[in-house]
């Protein structure tokens, strides 16, 4: 429930960026999250080609539980 792992693949993003001589990693995409009470936590990493990768880190706060803001359209979870 606490953590999420992700893994992602782009087949047209490696053949568009991927070097010839030596493919490694280029398409693929990694991830992991936590999953908190009040928020959650997120990284991300693409892999474009040899050169160069993609680093991301997310943080979203559930307003509703952190300070009692706002109604869920959809009801309690």
């Amino acid at each position: 429930k606490r953590l999420e792992l992700n893994v992602g693949y782009s087949h047209q993003r490696r053949g568009e960026l991927a070097l010839k001589e030596k493919l490694g990693m280029a398409g693929f995409s990694f991830g992991v999250g936590l999953n908190f009470p009040k928020f959650n936590l997120h990284y991300g990493r693409n892999v474009y080609n040899l050169a160069g990768t993609n680093n991301e880190i997310g943080i979203n706060f559930k307003m509703k539980e952190m300070f009692g803001l706002g109604k869920s359209a959809i009801g309690d979870w």
